[in-house]
């Protein structure tokens, strides 16, 4: 016999099913054809061997707050969800399992994936990559991801290049969006949660907040784009904590137009360029962050007019130059750690910037000033300890001028402060030796 309300098969004679718990009042047949009828507001099953084979199928008869349980296996299938229901895949944690144990929906890549209803998804892989194999996901995901430069990119639909998109309140835990032909997933409104979950190999951006967009996004894993790992644009105002971003071939973390957010206890690590870059006027909040390890430019590059926070933040090992703070931006950093800086300046301030550094350490570079201040920048150090540097610990140049109090300097090879600007500049409350 089959279960009356979701159509498993179980034991003649049984009371109650063993898989949605539902009392079985009567013994019903498993040759019973189920009507569209009998599905709706109940639980599906997607299955090779399930009377319901494809997701598709599934959400055209299902209606809001239904659940269907997606059995593992690929389905090959463009979906929509524009109705409030829950899918389930795996209960349990992904990201050691192999793709035979899981359910992996292939999207076509040539059309958008779009979510506009609170949905909520558990335990599945969405993937563009047709024939995807791996024995462990979390692996796979790890892997160094090899880009074609001379791909062509195809649009999707109206939208650009997007392979899942989200305008709704929807709740996806412990899922995974791999080898997306162009941008991985774009939040375009609302709010929503990503949690426990996975995006990488994405073509170009792996995640793209934009318009007022707010998800809240924890433990989360982005690796490997060809783009940037995660953008914000126009006034998007996410909430990220606890994330894993690595291995951009470009940029960790973008932040522009008038785009904020907060970042707490993320690690932004192992990219090709910036690891944070900020324009336009964004005023994002890092807190307690780990930015290290690019190839080239800046760790933390500031410019426009933009206003970022960033407190309690270790920055280091950056391949050129830790912090650049350029055009008429501002930026306060505080109880910040920048150090293991190579051979170019810690802090580089230049055009019409004013940054404030309070409590900060910089430290340990390998040629040049650990902090430069140039054209007409403006910037306030206070209460910051500077030292170890190769050459010079401050030099101020051009029209720059600042604020320097209660500064500590000491151990540099060079001159401790040194003014080369047209300004007279007071340091008498630092310490230098």
């Amino acid at each position: 016999m089959i279960c009356g309300n979701c159509g498993t098969e179980i034991q003649d004679g049984v009371k109650f099913c063993s898989e949605c718990g539902t009392k079985q009042e009567k013994s019903v047949s498993k040759t019973t054809n189920f009507s569209i009828s009998d599905r709706k507001n109940k639980t599906i099953r997607v299955g090779k061997n399930q009377e319901i084979k494809t997701l598709k199928q599934a959400l055209e008869v299902i209606n809001d707050n239904g659940t269907i349980i997606l059995e593992f296996g690929i389905y090959n299938e463009h979906i929509n969800f524009d109705k409030e229901v829950k899918l389930v895949g795996a209960t349990d944690s992904i990201m050691e399992k192999s793709s035979d144990e899981l359910p992996i929906i292939v999207l076509d890549s040539t059309k958008t994936c779009k979510i506009t209803a609170n949905v909520e998804i558990e335990g599945v892989v969405f993937t563009h990559k047709e024939n995807i194999s791996f024995d462990n996901l979390q692996n796979y995901a790890d892997k160094k991801y090899e880009f074609d430069d001379d791909k062509e990119f195809t649009k999707l639909d109206t939208d650009g290049y997007t392979a899942i998109e989200i305008s709704s309140r929807a709740i996806l835990k412990n899922v995974a969006l791999l080898d997306s032909q162009n941008i991985g997933l774009v939040y375009s409104k609302e709010s929503g949660i990503l949690e426990n979950s996975l995006v990488a190999h994405s073509y170009w951006n792996n995640i793209f907040c934009k318009n007022n967009s707010s998800p809240r996004i924890t433990n989360l894993k982005l690796i490997n784009s060809n783009g940037i790992n995660l953008l914000l644009s126009d006034s998007a105002n996410p909430s990220v904590k606890n994330c894993e971003i690595n291995n951009s071939v470009e940029i960790g973390i973008a932040v522009t137009g008038q785009a904020s957010g907060t970042f707490e206890e993320c690690h932004i690590h192992n990219v090709g360029e910036n690891g944070l870059s900020v324009d336009g006027n964004a005023t994002p909040k890092f807190i307690n962050c780990k930015i290290h390890d690019n190839t080239e430019f800046a760790l933390v590059e500031l410019c426009d007019t933009s206003n970022p926070t960033l407190t309690n933040c270790e920055i280091y090992n950056g391949g050129g130059i830790s912090i650049i703070v350029e055009d008429q931006a501002s930026g306060t950093f505080e109880g910040c750690n920048i150090y293991n800086i190579g051979d170019n300046n810690g802090l580089n301030i230049y055009g019409n910037a004013t940054p404030k550094f309070t409590k900060c350490k910089i430290h340990h570079n390998t040629e040049y000033a650990l902090v430069y201040v140039g054209e007409r920048s403006n910037p306030a150090l206070i209460d910051c300890e500077i030292y170890d540097g190769a050459n010079d610990g401050i030099v101020v140049e051009d029209q720059a001028c600042g604020t320097y109090e209660n500064c500590y300097l000491y151990d540099n090879e060079g001159e401790n402060f040194c003014n080369e600007s047209s300004n007279s500049i007071d340091t008498s409350t630092c310490k230098m030796e």
